[in-house]
């Protein structure tokens, strides 16, 4: 039954992918195979970076790091709203009996970061690309608003209003949350350095690909 199970969910997933499709439709002669090939590179080595990021955090082997990260990567491809990123903290509690809330710490850790290290490139290419002065303004406000939190999230005022939480299951549930998050703080300078890697990985592997490995036309600062 659970073998029949597994069976009907990947025929769903995969009518899901492919209902629909044309496969006349699909113009082969617009990739090179040596672009998607060092696309292919970047993003194995984007992996390996996130690996060694999630080693860092969690203490784990880069084996199992890698292996969770390459898990939840898949699970991102067919599943809608990134919810593959949940698998990490299952897969992890379910076959190396990681502790469940550690891992989802890390998590918030990990999109924290992206957020920060995002937020710092958009205002890179807004500065140079728009004239809006309302929206220049609204980036001032939102890199203000998240150094704010930064700062006060290593404060006791949090873990204060955490306690007055009425319900206790969130109450102590997200003390927990609170408490793992800040010991994996003490690394916030490793923690960014692995980021600020990640994303320009990140941002390698899309210009290969849209310069290399297909032909769009693309310029340089329309790919970024």
């Amino acid at each position: 039954m659970h073998k029949l199970i597994q069976i009907t969910f990947f025929i769903l997933i995969a009518y899901y992918l492919f209902h629909g499709l044309d496969l006349k439709e699909i113009d082969l002669s617009i990739f090179y195979i040596f672009g998607i090939i060092l696309t292919f590179i970047s993003i194995v080595l984007g992996q390996i970076v996130v690996a060694q990021r999630w080693q860092m955090m969690s203490k784990l082997s880069f084996k199992i790091s890698y292996e969770t990260m390459v898990v939840s990567s898949m699970l991102n491809v067919i599943l809608p709203a990134k919810l593959g990123e949940l698998s990490k903290a299952l897969y992890l509690k379910k076959f190396y009996k990681f502790n469940y809330n550690k891992a989802l710490s890390i998590m918030l850790i990990e999109r924290f970061f992206d957020v920060i290290v995002l937020f710092l490139l958009i205002c890179l290419w807004a500065y140079g690309y728009f004239t809006n002065e309302l929206l220049k303004q609204s980036i001032v406000l939102l890199s203000v608003f998240i150094i704010f939190v930064v700062l006060v999230f290593n404060t006791k005022y949090v873990l204060v209003f955490l306690k007055k939480i009425p319900i206790q299951f969130f109450r102590v549930y997200t003390q927990k949350i609170y408490k793992n998050i800040n010991l994996l703080f003490k690394s916030s300078l490793g923690i960014f350095a692995y980021t600020l890697y990640i994303w320009f990985v990140y941002l390698l592997s899309n210009i290969l690909f849209f310069k290399y490995g297909v032909h769009f036309g693309l310029s340089l600062s329309t790919i970024l």
